[in-house]
């Protein structure tokens, strides 16, 4: 098991539900809660900074595109940002391509010349 508790769920009223394999169990690098509440908590800092008075004022939520990468940390992690900054009742989409072809990681399949420099 994990030194804390596998993420299971957002607060209430989320457009997200993360549900980990096994309850109270967690594989090799799956987000924990601390990190879960971590992402939320700069999720609201953004919120205060950009959403403030005199800074840009309400933004569209609508129009919020989230990527990440296609692990499942880093999924989770954007989930929870982005519901603590703009949160919505709309489900949205989080646009995660497969490892196969993301250019977020050196990829040889997206960069031919970087399997000369491996």
């Amino acid at each position: 098991t994990c030194p804390g508790e596998a993420v299971e769920g957002v607060s209430s009223g989320s457009t997200y539900r993360l549900r980990s394999g096994v309850k109270d169990e967690c594989g090799p690098g799956e987000l924990l809660e601390e990190g879960f509440a971590q992402h939320r908590a700069l999720g609201r800092a953004l919120r205060e900074a950009y959403w403030a008075p005199g800074a840009v004022g309400k933004l569209p939520t609508d129009h919020i595109t989230l990527r990440s990468s296609d692990l499942p940390r880093t999924r989770r992690s954007a989930e929870a940002l982005a519901d603590a900054f703009a949160p919505s009742a709309d489900p949205r989409d989080l646009r995660a391509p497969a490892f196969a072809t993301d250019w977020i990681y050196p990829n040889s399949n997206e960069c031919p010349a970087l399997a000369a420099l491996e």
